[in-house]
């Protein structure tokens, strides 16, 4: 098994279950091959997903067509997101920080979804989910913040109209910077 943290995205035809695709990725990602047989998918008290006897951690996420999952040695969470149309606004009004809102009053729709993926990504890293008590992901200065907490939280944007975020340990700063991603699994 690998000691890095790799990225796979697909665009999801239907065809295949979440669990298959799970399964793909982490035989992809170099577990062994007895995983798709005899392992199966637990999720925790408060529903995160992770393999039963494996050292594997994973995050999944999906978006419209786009199916994705974030493998590695360690706890990790992942959020992918089209930016779509929304009352993004009032949404942040009644869910984000002062500072939070500000940023997005100066960067809008783009702006929010900068946000909304990084608490996505830190929810499903924690296993809190969404609304976890996080610090706010912007300083006062209007910077989006790369680590919160004990964890860092990589952006990227994948196409047109789709964000990505991240959230590992700390310690894996350095190889998340220049993540591979995969999408011939």
């Amino acid at each position: 098994m690998k000691n890095d943290f790799q990225l796979f995205i697909c665009r999801r035809t239907g065809s295949e279950t979440s669990e298959e695709l799970i399964k793909k990725a982490a035989l992809a990602y170099g577990a062994v091959s007895h995983l798709s047989s005899s392992v199966s998918i637990l999720r925790t008290e408060s529903g995160k997903p992770y393999f039963s006897d494996s050292d594997i951690h994973f995050s999944i996420s999906h978006s419209r067509d786009i199916w994705a999952a974030l493998m590695g040695p360690a706890c990790c969470g992942l959020d992918v997101q089209y930016i779509k149309p929304c009352a993004f606004d009032k949404i942040a009004g009644r869910f984000f920080s002062a500072a939070e809102n500000r940023y997005i009053e100066k960067k809008g729709i783009d702006g929010f979804f900068d946000i909304w993926t990084a608490r996505e990504a830190c929810g499903k890293f924690s296993g809190e989910g969404f609304f976890g008590n996080f610090p706010d992901f912007v300083t006062e200065e209007g910077i989006l913040k790369e680590i919160i907490e004990d964890c860092i939280i990589i952006r990227s944007d994948l196409g047109e109209n789709l964000k990505c975020a991240w959230c590992v340990p700390l310690k894996y700063k350095d190889s998340c910077k220049s993540l591979k991603i995969r999408e011939d699994f």
